[in-house]
């Protein structure tokens, strides 16, 4: 009876001793769990801020190429010895990154001059021409710049344009109109305007609309998480 005891005894005591072992494996077994669960929630926030910092990049980088305004030279006048080119550019702050677009007739060319060149429309040694009728000039770089018809009889008219190019020197912009062949025909009985080309309201809208969805994307992860 005794020996019975005694092994009842070691019996519940074995069972004890397993329970706490597998109590013990089960707390094992949660840990495990648990750092595998803040490990997870590290790496998705390592991922998240990567992800964020990528956005940004690429969104500095496109602000940068498109909010650069593409400006029509006279507008509606377009390049033009009837045109005030004087009072198309007074009020207007060109920067480095913006684009002069030149549209004009057959009758009529655009060159790049030097400042002595230009100011006694002076046409040897341009520093460029063009007279496709649709010409473009990237603004590239900080300084003056000196622009001229090519028929010297126009230039002494009127017919050129002195701006002056604000800002850092930077690439080209992506997607700046380049020269077409083809002339230009202005639209008879147009008015002057002084307001810029449809293009740089159009890359501004896209600017601002990149932006405001760049945000709302943060607001959603945010509120997410």
């Amino acid at each position: 009876m005794f020996r019975l005891l005694s092994n009842i005894t070691t019996l519940q005591d074995q069972a004890h001793m397993g329970r706490i072992d597998a109590a013990i494996e089960d707390m094992n077994s949660l840990i495990s769990v648990s750092d595998i669960t803040t490990n997870l929630s590290l790496l998705s926030w390592e991922v998240m801020a990567n992800l964020l910092l990528i956005s940004t990049i690429l969104l500095f980088f496109y602000a940068l190429t498109c909010s650069a305004t593409v400006y029509t030279v006279g507008d509606n006048s377009g390049w033009d010895i009837s045109t005030d080119l004087d009072s198309w550019s007074r009020g207007k702050t060109f920067s480095v990154g913006d684009t002069l677009l030149f549209q004009y007739s057959q009758y009529h060319s655009v060159s790049e001059l030097t400042k002595e060149n230009y100011k006694g429309c002076n046409m040897t040694n341009a520093l460029q021409s063009s007279s496709n009728g649709n010409t473009s000039f990237a603004l590239s770089s900080p300084g003056d710049r000196y622009f001229a018809c090519g028929n010297r009889l126009h230039c002494l008219g009127g017919m050129k344009l002195h701006v002056n190019v604000v800002g850092n020197a930077v690439a080209s912009p992506i997607g700046a109109p380049q020269a077409q062949p083809g002339g230009f025909n202005l639209p008879p009985g147009s008015s002057r305007t002084n307001n810029p080309s449809s293009s740089s309201v159009l890359n501004r809208i896209r600017v601002d609309s990149l932006v405001m969805a760049f945000f709302g994307v943060l607001v959603i992860l945010f509120g997410v998480i």
